[in-house]
């Protein structure tokens, strides 16, 4: 078993798929075109990788197309077949696709914040649930989410500044622009792209 870029456990014992894993979770966070190709070359180095199946089943459901959400059902399907050996946060993550693919959305964020009580640095559970209370229009959810796991996230970890970007988003959408400006600053310096 490896660590993924967050120091978490990933269910591969691939140096490549870990490594490829890793480039999708910085695509995601960067809107990167090339997240999916990445996440392709994961599941060809290991297709026994549980979380990197439901990974893609992820990356379908944020389509938000309901002609896609079969194959996100068959990623999911392929994520729970494989998950047996799969770590307790991985499996949990494929309950909140399901969850997400079934509708029961609750559920699906709630599935998000019980991974991110136990791994406050799971970065996809973190910005899943960010976007999706987002679009669920729960500014005070997202605003929440991103205070009770930055505590456990520093400048050195991968996706800090997509932290802060996320913080000041959340922030804004609450009217608190003080913290806005303070965290949008801070992201900034870390990476220009966070506008």
């Amino acid at each position: 078993m490896l660590n993924d870029i967050h120091g978490l456990p990933v269910s591969t014992a691939s140096a490549q798929a870990a490594s490829d894993f890793d480039r999708s979770l910085r695509g995601y966070l960067m809107y990167r075109v090339d997240t999916s190709e990445h996440l392709a070359r994961c599941i060809a180095a290991d297709f026994e990788f549980a979380l990197a199946h439901c990974t893609k089943g992820y990356f379908v459901m944020l389509t938000y197309k309901q002609a896609n959400v079969p194959v996100a059902a068959a990623a999911a399907q392929t994520a729970r077949l494989l998950a047996a050996d799969a770590t307790p946060r991985e499996r949990q993550h494929v309950a909140a696709l399901e969850a997400w693919i079934a509708g029961d959305l609750e559920r699906m964020l709630a599935l998000w914040e019980d991974i991110l009580a136990d791994h406050p640095t799971d970065v996809l559970a973190f910005r899943l649930a960010h976007f999706n209370n987002f679009w669920l229009g729960r500014p005070q959810a997202m605003r929440s989410s991103v205070e009770r796991v930055s505590a456990n996230w520093s400048p050195d970890l991968a996706g800090y500044g997509t932290l802060l970007a996320c913080r000041a988003f959340a922030c804004e959408e609450c009217g608190d622009y003080v913290t806005t400006k303070q965290a949008r600053r801070a992201s900034v310096n870390i990476d220009p792209t966070n506008l």
